[in-house]
C-alpha cells in the first residue's frame, strides 16, 4: 500500500464542514476575544475580506484554530483572534481538528492536509492521489489519524505517513469522523449509516436514520457518540448500539455537534441555534444567533464553547450563555443573472450592459460597464471578486471597488454561462461548444469542448471540477485539467439547468420533464419524473437533497434515494427559479411577482411581492437572505422574515440584439 509522508505533527477533535468561496486577504490587528464575556459587544471586524468559516476547534478554553473555505486558519490564544493566515492555495480548507495548542491538522476540498505544530502551519500535502474532498479529520494523538472522503474512503495516519484510501462504505459520501483513541473510531454518511472502527478494522455500515443526511458525529469515549443530521433528529450511541432518532428540533437542519464527555454536548443548527444535552435528554434550540446558521461547533469541556458561521462570525460559550457574534472573517432592463456569495453582497446585470451591487441594505443605481452588450450570467464568490459574460464576447471582473472595461475573450460567440468558486478559478460556456477557463490572472483562449452546440449552463463546485450541459443532451466535464468528450445523457432533449454541490454528485433537468443524476463516475439514465413538462431549475444544496420547479407551478423533492411525485404549489403561474441554501429552506419565484418558501415540511402560499411581474431568477445563500430580480429590472431582497418592495425600473434602452 502506498503511503505518503506527512512533515510536521498532526493533530484531532471533531468537526464538520461546510463550502466554498475564496478571496484575497487585507491583514489588520487581531480582534478583541469573544469569549471573554457573555452578551458582550457586537463584535470586532478583523478580516473584512472573505468570510465562510467552515469549522473549529478548541482543544481548551485558550486555544483555538478556525479555517475557512478561502484556505486561511486563524487561531486564537484565549485573549485574541490572529489576522487570517494564508495557508493553503489548492482548495478550500472543510476540516480542523486540534488535541492540544501544539498540534493540529486541517484538511481540504481537494485531498490535502496541513498540519499546524504551536507556530506555523506545514505546506500542503496530497494524501488523498485522486483530490477527492476530505469532509472531515479525527486525531486522538500524533501518531494516529483518520480521515473521510466523498468517495466513502477512509485514509489513516500512523505517525509517519497516511495510508492510501481505502473504500469502507459503497459509494455513500462519509461526512463525519470522530475518534477519541487509536482504537476507536465513529464516521457517518449522507445516508444515515454508521461505520466504527476497532483498532484493526471498520464495520459494515449501519443503518441508523433512515430519513438520511447524518452530518456529524461526536464520540468522547468508545462508549459514547451522539450524531445529528439534517432533519433535527439526534441519535446516541452507547458501546453497542446506536438509539432510535429523536427529533430535537424539528424543521432545522443540525449541521454540528460536540460532546466534550457523555453528560454534555453541543449542537449547532442551520437557523442559528444551539441544543445542549445533559446526559439524558436535549433542551430546546436557543436562539443565539440571528443573522443565521451556525456551521460547527467544539467544546473542549462544559463551560467552553465556540462556534462558527458562514458570515465569519464565531461566538462563545462560558456555561452559562453565548457571546454577541464576532466578527472574524467577513466578506460583505430585464435583470439576466444574480450572483449572492453571502447575505451581505449581490451582484446583478441586466440587459441594458449595467451592472448593480447590494451592501446588505440597499441596491446601488445602475452602472453601465458593457455599453449596450446583453449581459448573460454573472458570478461572484466573494464580495471582492465577481466575473460578468456578455453575448457579445465580452468578460468584465469586479475588484471589490469598479468593474474593469469588457475584454473580448471569445469573438463574436454569445457567452451563455459563467461560474466561479474561488477568485482564482472561473469556466464559462458559450453558444457553440466553447469553453474558457481563467486562472486568476487571465483567460483562455477559446477550447471547443462539444463542437457547434450551445452550451446552456455551467456548474463548478471547485477549480478540479465542473460540468457543463447543452441543448441536444450532451454533458462534459472537467476534471482540473481537461475536459471530456460529450457524453450523450438524454438524447435529443435539451437540458435546462444543472446544479453540482461537490465532483460526486449532480443533477441536471430537461426540456421534458425528466431529471439525471451524476456519481462522479457517470450518469443515470433519464428519469421522467414531471411527465411532459419543462424543468426551468433544480437546486441541490448537497447529495442528499433536490428541489427542481416545472413551468405549470409544480415542484418535486429530492431526499437521496428518489423524487416525490409533483405538488402543486403555485396555480397561477409558472415557477422559473428555485434556490435552496439547505433542505429547510428553499424559496421559488414565479412568472407573477409571487415568491415561495419552503420550512423543510411545506410550501408556503404564493405571496405577491412584484405584482405582475415576472420573477426571472432568486438566489438565497442563507436562510437569512434571498435576492430576486424580475424581467422589468427590479431588485427585491429577503431579509429572514419579509421582502423589501421592488426597487424603481431602470430607464428604458433601445435593445439591439446581435444577428
Amino acid at each position: 500500500m502506498r503511503r505518503r509522508a506527512l512533515p510536521h505533527l498532526l493533530a484531532a477533535a471533531i468537526v464538520v464542514v461546510a463550502c466554498l468561496v475564496a478571496g484575497v486577504p487585507q491583514p489588520v490587528a487581531a480582534a478583541s476575544v469573544v469569549g471573554a464575556a457573555a452578551g458582550s459587544s457586537a463584535g470586532t471586524l478583523i478580516d473584512p475580506s472573505r468570510g465562510h468559516l467552515t469549522s473549529i476547534s478548541c482543544p481548551t478554553a485558550s486555544f483555538c484554530a478556525a479555517v475557512d473555505a478561502s484556505g486561511y486558519a486563524f487561531t486564537y490564544d484565549g485573549r485574541s483572534w490572529s489576522a487570517p493566515d494564508s495557508i493553503d492555495t489548492r482548495g478550500g480548507l472543510d476540516s480542523v481538528s486540534c488535541p492540544t495548542a501544539s498540534l493540529c491538522v486541517a484538511a481540504d476540498e481537494s485531498g490535502n492536509v496541513l498540519a499546524y505544530d504551536g507556530r506555523s502551519w506545514s505546506s500542503s500535502d496530497e494524501v488523498d492521489p485522486s483530490e477527492h474532498v476530505l469532509d472531515s479529520v479525527s486525531c486522538p494523538t500524533a501518531s494516529f489519524c483518520a480521515a473521510v472522503d466523498e468517495w466513502s474512503n477512509v485514509l489513516t495516519y500512523d505517525g509517519s505517513s497516511w495510508s492510501s484510501p481505502k473504500n469502507v462504505d459503497a459509494e455513500n459520501v462519509l461526512e463525519s469522523v470522530s475518534c477519541p483513541t487509536a482504537s476507536f473510531c465513529a464516521a457517518v454518511d449522507e445516508y444515515g449509516y454508521a461505520l466504527t472502527y476497532d483498532g484493526r478494522a471498520w464495520s459494515s455500515p449501519d443503518e441508523m436514520d433512515a430519513r438520511g443526511g447524518l452530518d456529524s458525529v461526536s464520540c468522547p469515549t468508545a462508549s459514547f457518540c451522539a450524531a445529528v443530521d439534517e432533519y433535527g433528529y439526534a441519535v446516541t450511541y452507547d458501546g453497542r448500539t446506536w438509539s432510535s432518532p429523536d427529533e430535537i428540533d424539528a424543521g432545522n437542519a443540525l449541521w454540528s455537534v460536540s460532546c466534550p464527555r457523555a453528560s454534555f454536548c453541543a449542537a449547532a443548527d442551520s437557523n442559528g441555534g444551539v441544543l445542549t444535552y445533559d446526559g439524558r435528554s436535549w433542551s430546546p434550540p436557543d436562539s443565539v444567533h440571528a443573522r443565521g446558521g451556525l456551521d460547527s461547533v467544539s467544546c473542549p469541556r462544559a463551560s467552553f464553547c465556540a462556534a462558527v458561521d458562514s458570515d465569519g462570525d464565531v461566538l462563545a460559550y462560558n456555561g452559562r450563555s453565548w457571546s454577541a457574534p464576532d466578527r472574524l472573517d467577513p466578506s460583505r432592463g430585464g435583470l439576466l443573472s444574480v450572483s449572492c456569495p453571502r447575505a451581505s453582497f449581490c451582484t446583478a446585470v441586466d440587459e441594458w450592459s449595467n451592472v448593480l451591487t447590494y451592501d446588505d441594505s440597499s441596491w446601488s443605481s445602475p452602472d453601465e460597464i458593457d455599453a449596450e452588450n446583453v449581459l448573460d450570467s454573472v458570478s461572484c464568490p466573494t464580495a471582492s471578486f465577481c466575473a460578468a459574460v456578455d453575448e457579445w464576447s465580452n468578460v468584465l471582473t469586479y475588484d471589490g471597488r469598479s468593474w474593469s472595461s469588457p475584454d473580448e475573450i471569445d469573438a463574436e460567440n454569445v457567452l451563455d454561462s459563467v461560474s466561479c468558486p474561488t477568485a482564482s478559478f472561473c469556466a464559462a460556456v458559450d453558444s457553440i461548444g466553447n469553453v474558457l477557463t481563467y486562472d486568476g490572472r487571465s483567460w483562455s483562449a477559446p477550447l471547443s469542448i462539444d463542437a457547434g452546440n450551445g452550451l446552456d449552463s455551467v456548474s463548478c463546485p471547485t477549480a478540479s471540477f465542473c460540468v457543463a450541459v447543452d441543448e441536444y443532451g450532451y454533458a462534459v466535464t472537467y476534471d482540473g485539467r481537461t475536459w471530456s468528450s460529450p457524453d450523450e445523457i438524454d438524447a435529443g432533449n435539451a437540458l435546462w439547468s444543472v446544479s453540482c454541490p461537490s465532483a460526486s454528485f449532480c443533477a441536471a433537468v430537461d426540456e421534458y420533464g425528466y431529471v439525471l443524476t451524476y456519481d462522479g463516475r457517470a450518469w443515470s439514465s433519464p428519469d421522467e419524473i414531471d411527465a411532459g413538462n419543462r424543468l426551468p431549475s433544480v437546486s441541490c444544496p448537497r447529495a442528499s437533497f433536490c428541489v427542481a420547479v416545472d413551468e405549470y407551478g409544480y415542484v418535486l423533492t429530492y431526499h437521496g434515494r428518489a423524487w416525490s411525485s409533483p405538488d402543486e404549489i403555485d396555480a397561477k403561474v409558472g415557477l422559473d427559479s428555485v434556490s435552496c441554501p439547505t433542505a429547510s429552506f428553499c424559496a421559488a419565484v414565479d412568472g407573477n411577482g409571487d415568491v415561495l418558501t419552503y420550512d423543510g415540511r411545506s410550501w408556503s402560499s404564493p405571496h405577491s411581492i412584484d405584482a405582475g411581474n415576472g420573477l426571472a431568477s432568486v438566489s438565497c445563500p442563507t436562510a437569512s437572505f434571498c435576492a430576486t430580480v424580475d424581467n422589468f429590472g427590479n431588485a427585491l431582497a429577503y431579509d429572514g422574515s419579509s421582502w423589501s418592495a421592488p426597487t424603481p425600473p431602470e430607464k428604458a434602452k433601445l435593445l439591439v440584439a446581435p444577428l
